[in-house]
């Protein structure tokens, strides 16, 4: 049986600014999203016969997860032992945040640290690059993703492309 339309639902993930729209056939485009949240969604098929209307179930809950957009940081340490204490704005609803860094911001992204699971988590000092202390005099390129739990399990947030950074720091100290 094919849907006439579908229904969407939209809210912060405590459940509230909840949003909904049931009169798009097969792509919706949610506008206006605050950049600080995330949301979850749902979505229902609804179909007409013969004047009858049949809603199906809601769908799995998926999730909008921003990513920080105000990262800041700063070099700490020594020249023997360097290291940066970054910073980021608050994603409310999130359970955490994933740290990656790489010195090549077209190259591969290497998994730094996680931050408790507490979206009140908004800085981390990072002293190693894959498991080596932080070289001096290097560019080291930092993006922060958001993670998500759900049923006591960390969900997959997708990682932004491969060009995606929100800091550069050059270590220097002296």
């Amino acid at each position: 049986m094919k849907a006439d339309v579908y229904e969407i639902l939209y809210s912060y993930t405590d459940g509230s600014h909840a949003k909904s729209d049931d009169s798009f056939k097969t792509t919706y485009r949610i506008k206006n999203l605050a950049y600080n949240h995330v949301y979850q969604v749902r979505v229902r098929a609804i179909t007409v016969i013969n004047k009858e209307i049949f809603i199906g179930p809601w769908s799995n809950i998926a999730f909008i997860t921003p990513y920080p957009n105000k990262v800041s940081g700063k070099a700490i340490g020594t020249v023997s032992n360097p290291g940066m204490k970054i910073n980021w704005n608050i994603i409310y609803g999130c359970n955490g945040y994933n740290v990656f860094l790489t010195t090549s911001p077209k190259g591969k992204w290497y998994w730094n640290q996680s931050t408790n699971t507490k979206a009140t988590a908004t800085s981390a000092a990072i002293k190693k690059f894959r498991g080596s202390k932080l070289k001096p005099y290097t560019n080291y390129y930092v993006r922060v993703v958001t993670r998500r739990k759900r049923n006591g399990v960390f969900c997959t947030v997708p990682v932004p492309r491969a060009d995606y950074w929100q800091a550069r720091f050059l270590l220097r100290r002296g």
